[in-house]
């Protein structure tokens, strides 16, 4: 999402934005500052010094033993790492320095919290953590992190916003609910609070997502509606800018 795309804002919601687009620069989320066009593929190295042998250049965006249709016959459930092998093993150590036994939720927390230390990042840290988690084990593995940090730092608008979707289909039924939906903008209103913060924003910005992005009015927003119209959303970019902050984790 580029730094000129437009967004539309619900009559409550009177603040100035927080931020102007999905990625805060263009240049360093695009794929073309790649040394090489060849993403790495880990289970083709054999020296590769990841937890599992058998690890993938994929991660798993769902957790529940039940596809939706749109999952499964479109490979959405599925995020591919953006890292080449020089870049994935530097990362890799630099992870290991830090996290050697992977992150824990607390850990997590914390990191986010140093990176947002004006608001309270815990519920929105968590929300992300158990997203990230992809195998529920509790800890996220330098594989986790790693596909995920690839995707925030040269993924598309679209992989974006597949991890967004996941984060906001807690459930994994397929739609979105306003209840699921305003969890989610509460996290983030807390994480990053804006002047002047009534504690009935969260409604009304839900209430103005559903308006742009629920297209038959059915009270629910599936995946398509989401891809389709989220970026053209203020509030969503917001929710994205939020989850581009656990790029800070390693960087901290």
């Amino acid at each position: 999402m580029g730094n000129n795309i437009s967004h539309k804002t619900g009559k409550h919601s009177s603040h100035a934005p927080r931020s102007a687009s999905l990625k805060p620069t263009k240049s360093k989320f695009s794929s073309k500052n790649q040394d090489s066009d060849d993403y790495f593929i880990p289970f083709e190295t054999e020296n590769l010094e990841t937890e599992n042998s058998k690890t993938r250049n994929t991660l798993k965006l769902t957790k529940s033993s039940t596809l939706t249709k749109s999952q499964s016959t479109t490979n959405d459930s599925e995020i591919s790492c953006k890292f080449t092998q020089k870049q994935y093993f530097d990362y890799q150590k630099q992870f290991k320095r830090k996290f050697h036994s992977g992150i824990s939720k607390l850990e997590f927390v914390i990191e986010l919290s140093i990176a947002t230390a004006i608001g309270n990042a815990k519920p929105f840290a968590e929300l992300a953590f158990d997203i990230i988690d992809s195998d529920n084990s509790g800890t996220i593995s330098d594989h986790e992190f790693l596909v995920i940090f690839s995707v925030i730092k040269y993924g598309s608008q679209q992989e974006i916003l597949h991890l967004i979707w996941r984060l906001v289909d807690a459930d994994e039924d397929g739609v979105v609910t306003k209840r699921e939906m305003e969890l989610v903008l509460k996290a983030v209103n807390e994480m990053i609070p804006m002047e002047g913060f009534d504690k009935n924003e969260s409604k009304f910005q839900c209430d103005d997502i559903f308006r742009d992005l629920d297209v038959d009015d059915d009270g629910c927003i599936d995946l398509k509606e989401f891809l389709g119209l989220a970026s053209k959303n203020k509030w969503i970019t917001d929710v994205c800018s939020a989850f581009l902050k656990v790029e800070s984790v390693l960087s901290n």
